[in-house]
């Protein structure tokens, strides 16, 4: 896991953007629930979310940290649900700061 933040704390360092089948989107944060990795981006483009957040898992190549990771859709209804209610508290926490 530590390789994995580290790898993804350069790659936000350098340029906080990823691309998935042509959308550009900003790294949000990184999140990890129940020992998996998950991460929160927004489109730059409005309409490609009108202004919501993806969550997915991800993948990354730590042998290659200029390739963007691979994004992995979460299927699952309740664990979706569990990476939502995560991300909800993270945010929550950016707004009493």
């Amino acid at each position: 896991m530590a390789k994995k933040m580290a790898y993804i704390a350069e790659r936000m360092g350098k340029m906080g953007e990823i691309r998935e089948d042509d959308v550009e989107m900003t790294i949000l944060t990184i999140l990890e629930v129940d020992g998996k990795d998950y991460i929160a981006v927004l489109p730059q483009d409005e309409a490609d979310s009108d202004g919501d957040v993806w969550i997915y898992g991800f993948k990354a190549d730590p042998d290659d940290p200029e390739k963007d990771p691979d994004l992995i859709f979460i299927a699952d209804d309740d664990e979706y649900e569990k990476v939502a209610e995560a991300f909800e508290e993270w945010a929550d926490d950016l707004e009493e700061d």
